[in-house]
């Protein structure tokens, strides 16, 4: 998942200018010289926020995209309160507006949090601040502060992307004045390079009118490193206007109640296996190459079948599996590819059978009613090859071990081990 974070000093007055920033459609917009919103009229704006400030009408805020979850952070050196740590979703942002005395403010914040601040963080604002005016600062200087920073793995945006040397910018985020022939560097953003996705910085002439500073706005890929967030159901749906409408367990009751249905049975028995594995993986990859990791590192392929279906039936479905070679897809590459060569993924795999014939006695939910034939993927291609079908009894056939839930994890690692044998 991306996310777009902008940052603007505003110049104040953000609630007669909030329509500039809008354009960008920003999950997250951080604005300094920010009024409360508390006082004033945004109703235009539909954003979450966190304001702080000892002025009403000139503070720093951070507003999110009333989808995402806004938190702010309890670290050190609330005495300097215009640099401020939230966390969007799982994602932690540090909001800074360096006021006085400029940088030695922020590099003694920076000090005090620096075991907070690591390579999944992100660092965006007016820092008022530029190597050139090093002399000024002794040793709490502009290039101290970048420094710390890139020993904790985050570079500043501008500088990596442009090859730019820190002093010696082509592109200026602030002019004195608004004057075009006294423009500086001094608002910045740090963070981890290899989730850069792009970064501008704003031409003067579009945000001339309202602020000596442009906006700043960074595309970014967010700390789960394109890994699915879990939900927790309680997370809301919303209108246009920002109004609830519904949560995502609403829908989810909605549209996976029915765990008799072919796809959603596939689905809940990848999870019963993972959670019978102890797999640590949050969420479902649909078009990962296998279905389970264990924490011992075994790929494990799990398909499911059942006598009874969600549909009317005049007689009981058979029992079949497909067990197809595959191309293994890399979604984690820059451009979406897929090896060119077939062949069956995983370590081992897991058969699962809900046994009940009688529909009026079906329950998903009752383990006892669910049989699990494990095998190792090795045996399958050794006497199968390129089938790609089999029956519950062929299986029997070739050596797959029928166990209840509980003996699941054992019969996997035994599979797994036979398989590596049977290599050697």
């Amino acid at each position: 998942m991306t996310l777009k974070i902008l940052f603007w000093n505003c110049n104040c007055a953000f609630r007669k200018k909030y329509n500039i920033v809008q354009q960008y459609d920003a999950d997250v917009c951080i604005i300094a010289e920010c009024e409360n919103p508390e006082l004033y009229d945004f109703s235009g704006f539909n954003y979450k926020y966190i304001w702080v400030g000892d002025n009403k009408s000139k503070g720093l805020a951070v507003f999110v995209k009333l989808v995402f979850s806004l938190e702010q952070l309890n670290w050190s050196g609330s005495h300097l309160q215009y640099y401020l740590p939230v966390k969007v979703n799982d994602q932690v942002i540090v909001a800074v507006w360096a006021k006085k005395p400029y940088i030695e403010g922020y590099y003694e914040w920076q000090n005090l949090n620096i075991n907070n601040i690591d390579n999944n963080c992100i660092i965006i604002g007016d820092f008022n601040s530029n190597s050139c005016w090093d002399h000024l600062h002794g040793n709490r200087n502009h290039t101290a502060v970048v420094e710390q920073l890139n020993s904790k793995g985050l570079v500043s945006a501008y500088h990596t992307l442009s090859k730019e040397q820190q002093g010696s910018e082509s592109k200026n985020t602030f002019y004195m004045y608004r004057d075009l022939k006294r423009g500086f560097h001094i608002d910045y953003v740090f963070c981890s390079e290899k989730r850069i996705r792009s970064y501008i910085i704003e031409e003067y002439k579009e945000s001339q009118q309202f602020s000596d500073h442009v906006p700043i706005v960074l595309e970014y890929e967010d700390c789960h490193g394109g890994v699915m967030k879990q939900l927790t159901g309680e997370e809301h749906i919303c209108d246009e206007h920002g109004k609830n409408v519904a949560t995502v367990q609403d829908f989810w009751m909605w549209a996976y109640s029915n765990l008799t249905d072919n796809t959603q049975r596939g689905a809940y028995a990848e999870y019963l296996v993972s959670v019978a594995l102890g797999a640590d993986a949050t969420t479902r990859k649909d078009w990962g190459p296998y279905d389970v990791l264990t924490p011992d590192g075994i790929r494990v392929e799990v398909k499911a079948s059942a006598y009874i279906q969600a549909w009317k039936q005049s007689r009981l479905s058979k029992i079949i599996f497909g067990i197809p070679q595959t191309h293994k897809y890399d979604f984690d590459a820059d451009a979406f590819s897929y090896d060119a060569e077939t062949l069956r993924q995983s370590d081992v795999y897991v058969f699962c059978v809900e046994t009940c014939k009688n529909p009026d006695a079906l329950n998903e939910r009752d383990l006892s009613q669910w049989d699990f034939y494990v095998i190792s993927t090795v045996q399958i291609n050794k006497t199968l090859g390129l089938q790609k079908t089999v029956s519950l009894s062929t299986l029997l056939k070739i050596g797959a071990r029928k166990v209840t839930f509980c003996e699941l994890k054992a019969a996997v690692l035994k599979a797994y081990r036979l398989g590596v044998d049977k290599c050697q």
